[in-house]
């Protein structure tokens, strides 16, 4: 059994009909129903940063909009067909729900994990599990653009966990070196 995705603003989580009104992100290249884009005045994809040139950029990165017309786009190329399950190649350790189980679980939209990620006691058992079987509860979460998509954001939570790791045991070796000595 296989599913098809379409395009999904990120803004109103609907879909995006081939006749709409749309704005594509300059720096994502995410397409936005115009009336989301200028409700929000930004990009609001998870991590983009991008902005129209006539705002206030705050620090972010101010860019021109680049309108585009999806409709055409998506009219002639066919909308990316996923298996159900995930693909045996994304099936590995996840960095990411290992050591940053509350926030990846929150993006991963894994309510029931996040609940067990924050109970003492449980929340270890709960990471290690993600760690284990997390690339396959996102893959099912989500509706990804691509395999390749899904696994360029698994492969930054997974650098951003393994960071996080090392940080974490340098910290630990810094703590019990005055212990020892």
């Amino acid at each position: 059994m296989t599913t098809t995705h379409v395009k999904t603003c990120p803004y109103c989580q609907s879909p995006i009909e081939p006749q709409a009104d749309t704005v594509v992100c300059p720096l994502c290249g995410i397409p936005h129903h115009r009336e989301c884009w200028e409700e929000n005045r930004r990009c609001t994809t998870y991590g983009c940063r991008g902005t129209r040139i006539d705002d206030e950029p705050d620090g972010d990165i101010a860019l021109p909009i680049i309108e585009m017309d999806v409709g055409p786009i998506l009219a002639e190329v066919p909308s990316h067909e996923l298996p159900a399950e995930c693909p045996a190649k994304l099936r590995r350790w996840n960095w990411g729900a290992f050591v940053l189980t509350p926030w990846w679980t929150f993006t991963m939209r894994q309510a029931f994990w996040f609940v067990l990620a924050l109970l003492p006691g449980i929340g270890i058992v709960a990471a290690c599990y993600l760690a284990l079987n997390g690339n396959e509860l996102a893959w099912k979460s989500r509706h990804w653009a691509s395999a390749d998509h899904f696994a360029d954001t698994q492969r930054i939570w997974n650098f951003c966990g393994i960071v996080l790791f090392i940080l974490e045991l340098i910290g630990v070796v810094l703590l019990l070196l005055p212990a020892a000595g």
